[in-house]
């Protein structure tokens, strides 16, 4: 969505009006909505479907775990949805977005996968330290909700953590995104776009 911006100049058109900053959050926001919308539409089918056929043997959530498992949802994608926003600028054409955005992708596979982990220990010090960490919160945390409990303070420290982090990710990918949203051509390289990234953005 980034690179089509800024292939069609609407970005221009847009910083006209606002700060970068605050077109990468509504940015954001915007699709995470959409995410959000399609993620209660599976769940709403889901529900619909188990209680058509009372054969299904569906285990018991309670509506916390449902609840925590969608604000994880809601942080996991605004953690990574900003970091993609910010580097996705640095691409001027949608051939260099994978590139660009190849290191994000190895941290999030690596973190799916040590959420995976977390299936066979999901009392585990690493477990546990990994449900902490921003990246891997947003994976770990909701495996360890549904396969053991989870002292309530850790739930909301770890939430607390990773939406501060968001916040940090914003200003910092908000300086990026000013830094390169405006220049085509070549790929932009992030020391070039951190330097002339504007300070309020």
């Amino acid at each position: 969505g980034v690179i089509q911006e800024k292939q069609t100049r609407v970005a221009e058109v847009l910083l006209a009006r606002m700060r970068p900053r605050e077109l990468l959050a509504g940015k954001v926001i915007g699709i995470g909505g959409l995410g959000l919308a399609q993620f209660a539409l599976i769940i709403a089918t889901a529900a619909v479907s188990l209680t058509a056929v009372d054969a299904a043997d569906a285990p018991h959530v309670a509506t916390s775990i449902w609840v925590w498992l969608v604000v994880w949802f809601a942080l996991g994608y605004g953690f990574y949805s900003v970091v993609y926003a910010g580097v996705g600028a640095l691409a001027s054409r949608v051939e260099d977005a994978s590139g660009v955005a190849a290191p994000i992708s190895v941290v999030m596979f690596a973190c799916y996968f040590a959420a995976l982990s977390a299936l066979d220990s999901p009392e585990s010090t690493m477990t546990t330290v990994l449900s902490f960490v921003p990246p891997s919160a947003p994976f770990v945390m909701p495996m360890r909700l549904t396969l053991t409990t989870v002292p309530a303070w850790q739930v909301f420290t770890a939430a607390l953590l990773t939406a501060l982090t968001i916040w940090l990710l914003v200003l910092v990918a908000g300086r990026i995104y000013s830094g390169a949203l405006l220049r085509t051509g070549t790929r932009i390289p992030l020391r070039v776009a951190w330097r002339s990234g504007i300070r309020q953005a």
